[in-house]
């Protein structure tokens, strides 16, 4: 081979590193916010891509640029790789061997560049230190890390494997026959061959970090699933998978089965209004505009039908998701009928009399504050009547107490089916009461109370 042949070689070794140096920078890129370790991937790539362009421009730049900068730049580059290596497997070690070992090289470069000129000892200098890398990262690969990382890396490994087995090779023919020239680009035939061949070695072990990253990323999609389906069948509240392009229900889990009596046999591949789930499909219309605006819904109390057609309140959430590329709504539900209940309970017992069940003295009081201000800011009428029972306290000393207990509830249901729905009738106090006709004039509430 002449000369133009071994430096074409060079030109082609140095566009295949520029590419794979590209192709692994923007592999960081993507993943930098993921995983340590890939910055130096990037550094190493560019640094080896670097040391090729240095060798080929032998004879154009000074021999130290090329020969001993160009050579210890790879070098660095294939450390740089190492140590990226590490971390990202998790297996951070030291680098104090990796620096010894390149201030070995430097000096060994020097000394076979300057004061004994040998191409032969540097060529033997830069396969040994490249294979002591490749050793490293074996090792790291296949001794270090668990099984699943050895799985998830063997591509890497093997193209690390290759890379050392060729050096090996190169260094073999090296000790046993040398270079034979002092112009490395009339090397011969074998040396072009050796390096066409880490050229693809090259490329290999870039595939081979992208499918290394990508087995991570999808392992850890995996996981991420199976926490979801997981925290999904699991959780203490209902909870339902719908798709967002035509609401068809992808999955329930089994507190939503508890809460609504529907199987998920009877729900998966169906939507919600031929389940006539909601009570009101308006509000169920309000809330898909109110997740379509804002992307999600939070608390909101929403009625519900069962199976079994009893109603029930529920606390309802919603969100979108993404699942597979595919838009979808993940919904909540917990059942609060038992806690409106009790709330309704706790209001009434505050602002009901326990005996007569009309409204209390302090409530009735409170609603006419209100509807005094209104009539001083607005001019909005009213009419308050003051009612009291004659002789009431003869009843009970006759009679007794259940006597006049039994007088005060016949009273109040006699007073509140002869008023409107919306007025307000309570118990001032004993055997005082008032009512409070809203927007009404005093001689229309005469006519009622007649």
């Amino acid at each position: 081979m002449d000369a133009i042949s071994m430096r074409t070689v060079w030109v082609m070794m140095l566009a295949t590193y520029s590419v794979c140096s590209f192709l692994v920078t923007l592999l960081w890129l993507q993943n930098r916010r993921r995983y340590g370790g890939t910055h130096l991937w990037a550094a190493g790539f560019v640094c080896q891509a670097l040391g090729v362009f240095l060798i080929v421009m032998r004879g154009v730049i000074p021999d130290w640029m090329s020969i001993i900068a160009g050579n210890a730049s790879i070098l660095a580059g294939a450390s740089l790789t190492f140590i990226g290596l590490e971390l990202f497997v998790g297996r951070k070690g030291s680098y104090r061997a990796n620096a010894a070992l390149l201030a070995v090289f430097l000096c060994v470069q020097t000394w076979g560049t300057y004061v004994h000129p040998s191409i032969t000892l540097r060529a033997i200098n830069s396969t040994a230190g490249l294979i002591a890398v490749f050793i490293f990262c074996i090792r790291l690969l296949l001794f270090r890390v668990d099984a699943d990382t050895r799985r998830m890396a063997w591509e890497v490994a093997l193209a690390f494997s290759g890379y050392c087995i060729l050096s090996l090779v190169r260094l073999a023919h090296l000790l046993s026959t040398g270079i034979g020239t002092s112009d490395f680009f009339r090397a011969g035939a074998f040396e072009i061959v050796i390096f066409i061949c880490y050229s693809l070695f090259f490329i290999m072990l870039t595939h081979s970090f992208t499918f290394m990253v990508n087995r991570r990323l999808i392992k850890e999609v995996n996981a991420e699933k199976d926490k979801f389906a997981k925290a999904f069948h699991s959780a203490p509240f209902g909870m339902v998978i719908k798709r967002m392009s035509d609401g068809l229900i992808l999955d329930i889990n089994e507190e939503y089965e508890k809460t609504t009596g529907f199987a998920a046999s009877e729900m998966v591949g169906r939507t919600m209004p031929s389940m006539q789930i909601w009570e009101k499909d308006e509000d169920r219309r309000a809330m898909i505009e109110e997740l379509i605006a804002n992307g999600k819904v939070h608390g909101l109390e929403a009625k519900l039908k069962t199976r079994g057609g009893s109603a029930i309140t529920g606390l309802y959430s919603a969100e979108i998701i993404s699942i597979d590329g595919e838009e979808a709504i993940l919904s909540t539900i917990n059942d609060i009928t038992q806690r409106k209940m009790m709330e309704e309970r706790i209001r009434d017992i505050s602002t009901r009399d326990p005996l007569t069940n009309i409204y209390n003295r302090r409530y009735i009081l409170d609603r006419l504050d209100v509807i005094m201000k209104e009539h001083e800011r607005v001019g909005r009428c009213f009419s308050l009547a003051m009612i009291d029972l004659d002789h009431f306290k003869s009843i009970n000393d006759s009679w007794g107490h259940p006597a006049g207990d039994c007088i005060l509830t016949d009273f109040t249901k006699t007073v509140a089916a002869n008023i409107r729905p919306y007025d307000l009738f309570g118990r001032y106090g004993g055997e005082e009461f008032l009512v409070i006709f809203v927007n009404i004039a005093k001689p229309l509430a005469e006519s009622i109370t007649a």
